[in-house]
């Protein structure tokens, strides 16, 4: 049999009843990197900022200052004998300037503020916190900010977010999901962002860890101690290593839509010159968005809007008019951009004029947009069709959407077929995403890549060969949530946060 078990602080391995302590890479359990704060060039000085962005007259700014003078920093701002509240408790407190105007005034009133105070660990850097809730004008901002100044030093971008790190309080997935909580402008990427900062991604990731850890250790035993460990053990480690690269390789084939959901899904309006694609354009935007004339060729470049549709954050593309008759290089330029937009966005608005209908030439510009983008899903529209006369007399494919930009004739029936694709899209799978960043992908491909290589040299190449590619799928799968962090990669985390996170 093969057990783990802790003594002293020292990892315990045992065999067939047997405590074996001398496990190579296994023996002592150390404390992660990422919680060492010096190994991060934290140098523990007290630091301040705006909690609530940047300055703006508002009816209330949270000056948040953290580190082991924070308390020490909030008293001097207090009138002698009075001190802060009990911890958690809030309580209003008059904040004065710490030196006087002169003798006969006395030191002067800042602000009438509702002050909290939070003692570590259990605050959100993980150090003694204290809040001030000023009343949100530039003067009040600017006198507190003066006096804290005298004992402590502005923080820097994301460096309250570091501190909570550092310490322990959050883990590199739940830090990204706050940020893009802080960015979030539609209900799923709230929600997304809610579910990742609440650590929904980092309990999938550990486990696959732990999983990757078992394996590896089981290896171990079998490398050091191989007559005492039985057979079993040895079995055991292939159907573990195949289920775990299984499930992380299902998760990569997602089609990315955990980064959709947070950057955007991307919808390009494509079709020949004078279709209407601005207008639809317009109409998507409910506003004029963009330059509508009868001249052909208007558009010449893309033109991209952000918008909310069906509750996801979209990105749609106005693009120059598709045609081959052409030698103007201009033109020629943006057919060059519309087709760079078509091969990256997720949806394809097709539109066509009902008076300019060319079968075989609309066939062909699909086929292509097809070839280049095989996962696009298009949308045939048939615009122009200002009267059910016109109607009647079109020959056009039997799911194609017949629309009249200008009269407003089946706009809403296909502004609820658009929402719904866009929803099939990406909520049947939203609760399931486990990848919201590119940086989450590569690290999960590398540990698939290493979990393979495993699988492969497992039975074939010595163990202790096989067993280096399992200790490569562990720390790949560290490095997602900052068990084994990289310091360039922390730096670029942690710059996405505003000064007062």
């Amino acid at each position: 049999m093969f057990d783990k078990m802790q003594c002293f602080g020292v990892s315990v391995v045992l065999v067939g009843g047997r405590m074996c302590m001398g496990m190579r890479r296994l023996a002592v359990r150390r404390r992660p990197r990422w919680l060492c704060s010096t190994e991060m060039g934290l140098d523990r000085e007290t630091i301040f900022a705006l909690a609530t962005g940047p300055v703006t007259r508002s009816g209330v700014a949270v000056m948040r200052i953290s580190g082991p003078t924070s308390k020490t920093c909030a008293e001097a701002l207090l009138s002698p004998g009075v001190g802060l509240p009990g911890p958690r408790t809030a309580a209003v407190r008059k904040l004065f300037a710490p030196h006087q105007r002169n003798r006969a005034e006395g030191r002067e009133l800042l602000d009438n503020a509702l002050v909290i105070w939070f003692p570590g660990p259990k605050s959100f850097t993980g150090e003694d916190v204290v809040e001030l809730h000023l009343h949100g004008s530039r003067s009040v901002i600017a006198g507190i900010s003066d006096a804290l100044s005298q004992w402590a030093r502005p923080a820097e971008r994301g460096e309250f977010s570091r501190r909570a790190f550092a310490n322990g309080r959050m883990d590199l997935t739940e830090i990204e999901g706050l940020a893009d909580l802080l960015a979030a402008e539609t209900p799923a990427q709230r929600r997304q962002a809610l579910g990742q900062m609440g650590g929904g991604l980092s309990e999938r990731y550990e486990r696959w860890r732990g999983v990757a850890k078992r394996c590896l250790a089981y290896a171990e035993a079998v490398i050091d101690f191989g007559e005492d460990v039985e057979d079993s053990v040895l079995h055991s480690i292939r159907p573990q290593v195949e289920l775990l690269k299984n499930e992380i390789s299902s998760s990569i084939q997602d089609r990315g839509k955990g980064e959709i959901i947070r950057e955007g899904l991307r919808i390009v309006i494509l079709g020949p010159p004078n279709a209407g694609k601005s207008t639809m354009l317009n109409a998507l935007a409910k506003r004029p968005a963009a330059i509508v004339s009868p001249i052909a060729g208007t558009t010449r470049d893309t033109i991209e809007l952000r918008l909310e549709l069906a509750g996801y954050n979209v990105v749609v593309t106005d693009t120059a008019g598709l045609r081959r008759d052409t030698h103007d290089i201009i033109e020629e330029e943006g057919m060059r951009r519309a087709r760079d937009a078509a091969s990256e966005a997720h949806i394809a608005l097709f539109i066509r004029d009902c008076q300019a209908l060319d079968a075989a030439s609309d066939e062909i510009m699909v086929r292509e947009l097809m070839e280049s983008n095989p996962d696009i899903q298009v949308l045939h529209i048939i615009n122009k069709v200002d009267s059910p006369d016109v109607e009647q007399m079109l020959s056009q494919p039997r799911d194609a959407n017949v629309i009249s930009c200008k009269t407003g004739r089946g706009l809403e029936h296909f502004m609820q077929k658009l929402e719904c694709l866009v929803r099939d899209t990406l909520e049947s799978s939203e609760e399931s995403i486990t990848i919201t960043r590119t940086r989450h992908r590569f690290h999960l491909r590398e540990c698939e890549n290493a979990l393979e290589q495993f699988l492969q040299n497992f039975g074939v190449a010595p163990l202790d060969m096989a067993a280096e590619d399992l200790r490569i799928a562990t720390l790949e799968l560290g490095k997602v949530t900052g068990v084994v962090h990289v310091e360039e990669m922390l730096d670029l985390i942690f710059s996405e946060f505003c000064i007062g996170k």
